[in-house]
C-alpha cells in the first residue's frame, strides 16, 4: 500500500498542468527569441555588406568616367560627378584628387558640408598610408567625426553592436562613416625593362622579360564617405518588426500551451478522481474520453477495466452469498452433529460408567470366592483344581484392572475423577513405583537404570494419581520391552518443571500410530499380541493434563520408545470451576 502525500508536499508539488506550461513556454520563449536574434544579425551583416558593396559601385563607376577629367584636371565636369553622387541618401562627400594629390573637387552633406569649404580640411580626408599606387582595389576604412574632425580608425563598433542602442535609445546611437578610396590608374602600359630600348651581347632575346607585366600609372584618386544612418533606420524598423513579430509568436505560442497543457491534464484530472472514487470500492464510476488519441486510448481502457473489476466484484459478491449460505447450512449440520457427539459421547461415558460400577461389585465377589476356595476354606481341592483356580484368579484381576481403568476414563473425561493437589516428593512417589513392579522386571531378566538427582525437589500434584501415571508408563516399558531388555528412568529438575523420562528397549512405535497412541481403545500394529485394552496411555494423557503439565513420546522402530512427562513446580493457573471439578469426590 503507497503511502499518500502529505500536505506539505501536495503544497510544493509542480503539477503537470504547471510543468507543461512553464517548460514549454521557455522553450517557445528561448527559442523565438534565438531564431530572432539570428535573422537580426543576419540583416545587420547584410545590410552592412550591402552598404559597402554599393559604395564599392560607385567608386568604381566615379574612377571610371572621370579617369580623361583627372588627366585633363576639368573641374567642371569633376563637380557634376561629385553633386549627382550626394543627391544618394547614404552618401556623405566626394573627395576627387589628381596624380599628385593635389584637389580637384570635395563636397560634403549634412554634417561633412562644413569640413570642404577650404582645402586644409580636405586634405585630412587623404589616406596615404591605406592607397597604394600600383594596387586598383578599393580600399574600405572606417571614419570618426569627432567633434567636426574626421578621424581614420582601425575598426568601429559594428552594425550588430548598436542594436540594443536602436531599441532602448533610438536617437541617441552613433553613426559610423565608411571611407571608401580607390587610385584611377590610367588605360595605357610600359614595361619597366623594353628590350627594344636596351643594349645586349646576347644573340638570344631575354624571354624573363618578355614575360614581365606591364605597370600601370596613378592618375588621381576618388574617395567616398557613407553614413550607416539609413542603415540604421531600415534595421531599427527591422529590430521593432522582428521583436513584434517575437512577441505576438510567444503570445500566440503560449496561448497554444495553455490550451495544449489543458488538453492533456484535464482529462488526466479526470481519470485521477476517478481512480480516486473506484479507491473508495465506487465501482460505478466512468471517465469520458475526451480526444481519440493516446489519453483517450487510456481512458477507454480505464473503463473497461473498471467494467471488468466491477463484473468481478459483483461475482464475487453472488459468491460470497453462495458461500456464507453453504457456510451456514454446513455450520449447522457439524453443529448439529457436534451436539449428537456429544449426546453419544455422554451416553457412552454413562454407559461405560454405570457397566464398570455394575460389574465391580460381582467381579469383587468373585475375586473373594476364588480366594476363599484356594485358602482351602470350602474343603480341600486336587492339585489341577489349583492350577484352575489360579488361572481364573489372574484373569479375574486382570478383568478388574480394566474395569478400574474404564471407570477412572469415564471419571476423567467427566471431570469427575478426585484430584487433591499438593506439593509431593516425585523422586519417591517414582522409587515406589519401581518397587511395586519389581516383581514382574524380575521375572523377564530386564534391567533398569534410575537416574533421580537428589535435588529434584517437589512438584505440585495429587500423590495417587501420579502413582497411577508412572504405574502405567512403567507397566507399558516392562510388557513391550523383551526379556533380559533394559529400561531406564531419569528425571531433570529446574526452577519451573521437571521432566521424567520412562524409555524401554520394545519393539518401539510406527511413525503412523504415533499421532492415536493417546486415544482411547487405540492399540499399535506391532503392539497386537500383547494385553490390554488400550486405556493405559488415554488415562496418563488425561492425568498430566488434569496437572498442567504435558506428555510426549520419541520412539523408534526396533530400538525402543522413550516417555517424556512435563510436571509443574507450582500449582497451575486454572479458573474455580476447574478446582471445584479436580477436588470433587466421586
Amino acid at each position: 500500500m503507497t503511502a499518500r502525500p502529505t500536505a506539505a508536499s501536495t503544497a510544493l508539488r509542480l503539477t503537470l498542468w504547471t510543468k507543461l506550461v512553464v517548460f514549454t513556454t521557455v522553450i517557445v520563449v528561448f527559442t523565438c527569441s534565438v531564431q530572432g536574434w539570428l535573422f537580426i544579425k543576419e540583416q545587420a551583416t547584410l545590410v552592412t555588406d550591402g552598404l559597402i558593396d554599393s559604395g564599392t559601385s560607385m567608386v568604381r563607376h566615379l574612377a571610371a568616367g572621370n579617369r580623361y577629367s583627372i588627366l585633363v584636371g576639368d573641374s567642371t565636369r569633376i563637380r557634376e560627378q561629385i553633386e549627382g553622387l550626394l543627391t544618394i541618401p547614404h552618401v556623405v562627400y566626394v573627395v576627387i584628387r589628381g596624380s599628385d594629390d593635389r584637389l580637384l573637387g570635395a563636397a560634403g552633406n549634412g554634417d561633412w558640408r562644413g569640413l570642404f569649404v577650404d582645402e586644409r580640411a580636405a586634405d585630412l580626408l587623404l589616406p596615404f598610408s591605406t592607397i597604394s599606387p600600383s594596387f586598383g582595389e578599393p580600399t574600405v576604412t572606417p571614419v570618426l567625426l569627432e567633434q567636426g574632425v574626421p578621424r581614420f580608425v582601425e575598426s568601429a563598433p559594428s552594425l550588430l553592436d548598436r542594436i540594443p542602442g536602436l531599441v532602448l535609445h533610438p536617437l541617441g546611437v552613433e553613426i559610423r562613416y565608411f571611407d571608401i578610396a580607390l587610385p584611377v590608374l590610367s588605360l595605357s602600359t610600359a614595361y619597366d625593362d623594353d628590350p627594344a630600348l636596351s643594349l645586349t651581347l646576347q644573340e638570344k632575346p631575354d624571354l624573363s622579360a618578355q614575360k614581365r607585366s606591364p605597370s600601370k600609372i596613378r592618375l588621381g584618386t576618388v574617395q567616398i564617405g557613407l553614413s550607416d544612418a539609413h542603415a540604421l533606420t531600415v534595421l531599427r524598423v527591422l529590430v521593432v518588426q522582428v521583436l513584434m513579430l517575437t512577441g505576438l509568436i510567444i503570445v500566440l505560442g503560449t496561448i497554444c500551451v495553455f490550451y495544449l497543457a489543458k488538453r492533456i491534464t484535464t482529462p488526466i484530472k479526470s481519470l485521477t478522481t476517478a481512480a480516486s472514487r473506484l479507491e473508495a470500492r465506487d465501482f460505478s464510476v466512468r471517465a469520458t474520453p475526451a480526444s481519440s488519441d493516446e489519453i483517450g486510448d487510456l481512458t477507454r481502457t480505464f473503463n473497461n477495466m473498471v467494467q471488468s473489476i466491477e463484473q468481478h466484484e459483483r461475482d464475487l459478491h453472488e459468491l460470497n452469498q453462495t458461500l456464507e449460505a453453504r457456510v451456514q447450512g454446513r455450520t449447522e449440520e457439524l453443529e448439529q452433529a457436534n451436539r449428537r457427539l456429544q449426546e453419544l459421547n455422554h451416553l457412552k461415558t454413562s454407559l461405560v460408567s454405570s457397566a464398570s460400577h455394575e460389574l465391580r461389585t460381582p467381579i469383587t465377589a468373585i475375586a473373594v470366592h476364588l480366594s476363599n476356595m484356594l485358602a482351602g476354606v470350602g474343603g480341600s481341592i486336587t492339585p489341577h483344581q489349583g492350577e484352575s483356580l489360579q488361572r481364573i484368579q489372574e484373569n479375574t484381576e486382570r478383568l478388574r484392572r480394566m474395569v478400574d481403568d474404564l471407570l477412572d476414563l469415564s471419571r476423567l473425561q467427566g471431570r469427575r475423577a478426585p484430584f487433591s493437589p499438593m506439593p509431593v516428593r516425585l523422586d519417591r512417589i517414582i522409587q515406589d513405583t519401581l518397587l511395586a513392579y519389581l516383581k514382574d522386571r524380575t521375572q523377564k531378566q530386564q534391567s533398569l537404570h534410575v537416574d533421580l538427582p537428589q535435588s529434584l525437589g517437589s512438584v505440585w500434584g495429587d500423590g495417587e494419581r501420579l502413582r497411577q501415571v508412572f504405574a502405567n508408563l512403567l507397566h507399558n516399558a516392562i510388557k513391550f520391552s523383551p526379556p533380559g531388555g533394559a529400561i531406564c528412568v531419569t528425571a531433570i529438575g529446574s526452577r519451573v518443571g521437571v521432566t521424567v523420562c520412562i524409555a524401554d528397549s520394545g519393539c518401539g512405535i510406527p511413525s503412523e500410530d504415533m499421532g492415536r497412541i493417546f486415544l482411547p481403545f487405540y492399540r499399535c500394529s506391532n503392539g497386537a499380541r500383547a494385553r490390554g485394552a488400550g486405556l493405559g496411555l488415554s488415562i496418563v494423557k488425561e492425568l498430566v493434563d488434569l496437572h498442567g503439565g504435558s506428555v510426549r513420546v520419541e520412539s523408534t522402530v526396533g530400538k525402543g520408545t522413550r516417555f517424556f512427562v512435563d510436571l509443574p513446580v507450582s500449582a497451575p493457573s486454572c479458573t474455580p470451576t476447574d478446582i471445584s471439578l479436580m477436588s470433587r469426590p466421586v
